[in-house]
């Protein structure tokens, strides 16, 4: 019964991709449960879970030296009356909180490809909570076109697997299994899906925006932010655009304030400090060099950063993660809320909605929120500081 102890609340699991992979690779280990995943898989490729022999599952699968897969599922099949056998690998990339990486899937079907596998032989699974498709950045469309492309979601078909294997009669006989599927789907219920979309677009702009007011006082007083950016608007979108598209959109949604302006490789450059609305907001700092902000991936343009080396050391150490559009991007950890990751904006469920129409519960959280945002930037001040002498060295 939902509301009930579930070890995998008490985790905070639901905010933990990494563990959501785990979890579903340690189901599909289950030759059973695997079956019926290739059973909802057979409605876009052509496989038979009855011709399947063997299946080899991991996590984090390493493909190269700096990337991972999510989850690898080595598939072989033998067709009845038939000596020669077929095989299929899954690439499954779990986008439940992620961003799009790069050529992700593109590096990935190169890198099968180079195993030895065919095109015929390589399926992309792109999981997300709604079965978005994956963005122009992580897939171009020639490997689209070679690879058999499939969009799951948490939603349907991850539930569907999910009753699926319950109504098996080897869970059924397994209570350890069956009680950490019931969990799970448990979870996927009440932190993911909650009562479906938030149906209050108006209220969660007010929110931004109050917050936007308070950080930039906030960076105003300790970054010297001119008075007259205080009436700047610095959001992403207007606020006709937000009530049009969220939470609808897989647009996200937030303001980005210039921080500090410097040369880098000759190029000028500005840091900007930047809230982001995604499932959960994160916050940041952010590069943006020839009016693009996608040079922040620290190894893949090195060049470029070398001189913010210890600002993204000291980032790291403060928890952030390195993205190529974010020199550092990270969750809040509140300590005045019971979800140390904030409300989810994009699916309220009642008791974040009674917090953001609540006008002393809203600004405590808010109050939260700038004191995270205030802590962790006492201690990046002193590097983004020395981005003085990086500007007048030139």
């Amino acid at each position: 019964m939902y509301g009930q102890y579930n070890v995998l609340t008490e985790i905070n699991s639901s905010h933990k991709e990494a563990l959501h992979s785990s979890l579903i690779a340690s189901l599909l280990k289950e030759h059973e449960i695997l079956c019926a995943f290739i059973k909802l898989l057979s409605d876009y490729i052509n496989i038979n879970s009855d011709e399947l022999i063997d299946g080899a599952v991991d996590t984090e699968f390493v493909c190269s030296e700096s990337k991972r897969i999510d989850i690898l599922v080595r598939l072989k099949f033998k067709p009845s009356g038939s000596e020669v056998p077929y095989y299929r690998v899954l690439i499954i990339e779990n986008k439940i909180y992620a961003r799009d990486q790069p050529q992700q899937l593109d590096n990935y079907f190169a890198a099968l490809k180079h195993l030895g596998y065919t095109s015929k032989e390589i399926v992309l699974i792109y999981l997300t909570r709604e079965g978005l498709k994956p963005s122009e950045y992580s897939i171009c469309a020639d490997t689209e076109e070679n690879a058999s492309l499939i969009k799951l979601s948490y939603q349907e078909d991850i539930m569907t697997l999910l009753e699926d294997s319950l109504a098996l009669e080897t869970v059924q006989q397994n209570f350890r299994l069956k009680s950490t599927i019931q969990s799970y789907k448990e979870l996927l219920v009440e932190h993911l899906f909650a009562d479906g979309v938030t149906r209050s677009p108006e209220l969660v702009w007010q929110f931004v925006n109050e917050l936007k007011t308070k950080v930039l006082s906030l960076l105003q007083q300790r970054y010297a932010v001119p008075d007259e950016g205080l009436d700047k608007n610095y959001s992403t979108c207007t606020e006709q655009e937000f009530l049009a598209n969220f939470p609808k959109s897989p647009l996200r949604f937030g303001f980005n304030i210039p921080l500090r302006t410097c040369s880098l490789n000759n190029k000028d450059a500005t840091i900007y400090f930047c809230i982001e609305i995604e499932y959960y907001i994160c916050y940041g700092l952010s590069l943006k060099v020839d009016g693009s902000f996608y040079h922040c991936d620290y190894k893949e343009n090195h060049q470029l950063l070398k001189d913010l080396g210890r600002l993204i050391t000291q980032l790291f150490k403060e928890g952030f993660e390195n993205h190529y559009e974010w020199l550092g991007w990270k969750y809040f950890n509140l300590k005045q809320s019971k979800d140390k990751y904030g409300p989810n904006l994009r699916v309220l469920d009642e008791e974040s909605r009674a917090t953001l129409q609540d006008d002393a519960k809203r600004q405590a959280l808010i109050d939260s929120m700038v004191d995270d945002i205030n802590s962790h930037m006492c201690d990046l001040e002193p590097r983004l500081l020395e981005l003085n002498s990086l500007r007048s060295s030139t």
